[in-house]
């Protein structure tokens, strides 16, 4: 009686042939782990790239379930045997979590797995894992950045919130005393208290005022820092103010026998719509600054509509004198907080610095431009744009 080799059933011959085509596609892949299973989920074909993510050769792994490749967790969770009945109902599965190699590291996978069918009949997997580590380990630093920048946010408006109630405290409790202060020294000017005195009463006078000027600018950049600067508007006259000014500055520039002259353009309107009182901050301190560092020539305050469009006029107000002028080097640093040009300049003139950087808060909170043209021992053009909306002023 003769024995009839065995022939393999249909499913293992199917299987096989699928195996074959399989092996020959992706056996030299490298940048993917490329491998099939059996309807159980044992492995049954290892590529190149297999063996280079997870670590296997062939002979190791084949014949093994694939859930080999997951944590501990993920296998007491009976998670593997999931993924395979998901994708034998949907027909695909795909994920990304922690998979585990053959030295016991641990590497962030992309896997998609699918079902084989033929004629209906289930007969294995194919699964594709790629290593996202890297990536994985970016997106991590990033929400670790993002929670440092969150709470250095949480941190920065904490202090700033401190910073400005320290201010507007401390400027209330001392706005008090040195407006006394102030009072009763302009009171001492004007009585004839000797030479020697009269000038102590008028040194007492002018830093009162300055300390007075000091914290009034402390308090509007913290201000302006906490978006709680508001402006005003109403109606009224660019000339009026550039004649107050010139008025305030005069007394100074007399000492120094400076001219001061006045250039305002016909065509400005005689009333524009803004705010009146940081105009005249911004105009004043530029004004003052000029008086300072000139020491003989002039100081020229002149204004012109540079654009009208609507109801919107844009006026560009400039003080130009003929003092030391400014390198180009400090003219960048020039508007910063706390910043003079060239280290010498508080100890030869004074001051500290904050006035020009309030001023550039200023035109740049009504949407202006502010700016200086220069050079050293040349004199110096301090110029802001200001649009002034009439229609802001209307009703």
């Amino acid at each position: 009686m003769s024995i009839e080799p065995t022939t393999p059933a249909p499913l293992e011959r199917k299987l096989q042939r699928n195996v074959e085509i399989f092996h020959l596609l992706v056996n030299g892949v490298k940048d993917y782990a490329i491998f099939m299973l059996d309807p159980r989920g044992n492995i049954i074909t290892w590529n190149e790239g297999a063996q280079r993510i997870k670590g296997y050769k062939a002979d190791e792994i084949i014949g093994k379930h694939f859930s080999t490749f997951y944590t501990d967790d993920a296998k007491s969770a009976g998670h593997p045997e999931k993924a395979l009945q998901v994708t034998t109902r949907n027909g695909s599965y795909e994920e990304e979590g922690w998979r585990v190699k053959k030295d016991g590291s641990k590497f962030w996978a992309s896997v998609v797995i699918s079902a084989i069918h033929e004629k209906g009949e289930l007969i294995g997997f194919t699964k594709v894992t790629r290593d996202l580590t890297e990536r994985r380990q970016a997106e991590q630093q990033r929400e670790i950045d993002s929670r440092l920048l969150a709470q250095s946010n949480e941190e920065l408006q904490r202090a700033l919130q401190l910073k400005n109630l320290f201010l507007s405290t401390i400027s209330h409790e001392v706005r008090t005393p040195m407006g006394g202060i102030i009072g009763m020294a302009e009171l001492l000017t004007l009585k004839n208290l000797g030479e020697e005195e009269n000038e102590m009463v008028r040194s007492i006078f002018d830093s009162s005022k300055r300390l007075l000027q000091l914290l009034n600018d402390m308090l509007d950049g913290a201000r302006m820092e906490s978006g709680k600067l508001q402006l005003e508007f109403r109606r009224f006259s660019l000339k009026a103010i550039i004649g107050d000014t010139i008025q305030l500055i005069k007394p100074q520039a007399s000492k120094k026998e400076l001219r001061v002259v006045e250039l305002c353009d016909e065509s400005v309107p005689e009333f524009l719509c803004g705010d009146e009182y940081r105009i005249r901050q911004i105009l004043l301190n530029i004004a003052f600054n000029a008086v300072k560092f000139t020491s003989s020539g002039e100081i020229r305050i002149s204004c012109s509509p540079k654009n009208v469009s609507g109801s919107v006029t844009i006026v560009r107000i400039a003080v130009a004198d003929t003092g030391i002028g400014i390198n180009q080097e400090d003219q960048q640093k020039l508007f910063e907080p706390f910043s003079q040009a060239g280290s010498s300049t508080p100890r030869l003139y004074g001051g500290t610095g904050l006035g020009l950087s309030i001023s550039k808060g200023l035109v740049e909170l009504m949407n202006g431009e502010i700016g200086v043209d220069s050079e050293s021992g040349m004199g110096a053009t301090f110029w802001f744009d200001i649009p002034f909306d009439a229609e802001k002023c209307l009703g």
